[in-house]
């Protein structure tokens, strides 16, 4: 799947983008907004990583890569994909030096689409460090709702961090989508 997001566009994982995973997924201020426990990647780590995820069935994961470069600046992806119930978890992550150029919501929007569109799922879940307030914002103006939280779910820097999970539905985009057009 590609995407056009603008000045970035998403493509199938290569082994090229391995170096730009590592640098970005190394980053302390990227891995601080991203859920679930982290401890740091290898180079190797990633690759089997990359490697995995081209052909993994229950994840549809991509790279960001730049329009002019080529260069991958982050990836994206549908996570726990269950075609039965019609639902799949959201994910992006992208390099600091990308942060604050309107990427996030562009990515979000158009995977949001293929997700409701090409894949005819019901329901789109994130679950989000409460601490991220910049990406809940995002996703609140893109129309997802508060669905609960989970207190104390993540230890990070030494304390620990709620989730909060937040959904939207088919019918909800649709309706977001007639209000922006």
């Amino acid at each position: 799947m590609i995407i056009d997001f603008g000045s970035v566009f998403s493509r199938k994982l290569e082994d090229k983008d391995v170096e730009d995973i590592y640098s970005y997924r190394n980053d302390p201020d990227v891995y601080m907004t991203l859920g679930g426990f982290y401890k740091g990647m290898s180079r190797e780590d990633v690759q089997q990583w990359v490697s995995y995820q081209r052909t993994n069935d229950n994840d549809m994961v991509w790279a960001l890569v730049t329009k002019d470069e080529d260069r991958c600046i982050g990836h994206l992806g549908l996570y726990n994909i269950d075609y039965r119930i019609g639902k799949a978890e959201i994910g992006l992550a992208i390099a600091k030096s990308h942060w604050g150029k309107g990427i996030g919501g562009r990515v979000y929007s158009g995977l949001i689409t293929y997700a409701f569109e090409q894949l005819r799922l019901h329901r789109v879940e994130t679950y989000n460090l409460a601490i991220n307030k910049k990406v809940i914002k995002i996703k609140e103006n893109l129309g997802f709702k508060l669905e609960g939280v989970l207190r104390d779910f993540q230890y990070r820097d030494g304390k620990y961090l709620d989730v909060m999970i937040m959904t939207i539905l088919e019918n909800e985009w649709q309706a977001v989508q007639k209000i922006n057009k």
